[in-house]
């Protein structure tokens, strides 16, 4: 399954909201292959499996947990972008407040 990068902008707010939206996703795909992963298990079990119809179930659930990884790559990577965007105010508020120390201005004490 060939996978393609979107990405768009929401308002700085909606950040958690958006990202919610994603994580749901994740979820629900990761029931849904729980639930094809489960039938293999007592399709396995049953008088006369079939092998192929199950190895097939087995590789789309493979596929399915590679492209739920690829979505909490991508809320790994929005809420670390999100949270430096939150912080960037208070670090650049405290950077004003420190003043630049030259070489000279070391003070030696005893």
């Amino acid at each position: 399954m060939e996978l393609a990068k979107i990405s768009y902008s929401v308002p700085l707010k909606n950040v958690p909201y958006s990202v919610s939206k994603i994580v749901k996703q994740a979820h629900e795909q990761l029931i849904k292959s729980s639930d094809v992963l489960s039938l293999q298990h007592d399709n396995l079990i049953a008088e006369e499996p079939e092998l192929i119809k199950i190895l097939q179930k087995i590789d789309s659930v493979r596929v399915e947990l590679m492209a739920v990884d690829s979505l909490l790559i991508d809320v790994t990577a929005i809420l670390s972008g999100y949270q430096q965007m939150l912080v960037k105010p208070f670090l650049e508020e405290g950077n004003k407040n420190n003043e630049k120390m030259e070489v000279g201005d070391v003070i030696e004490t005893d």
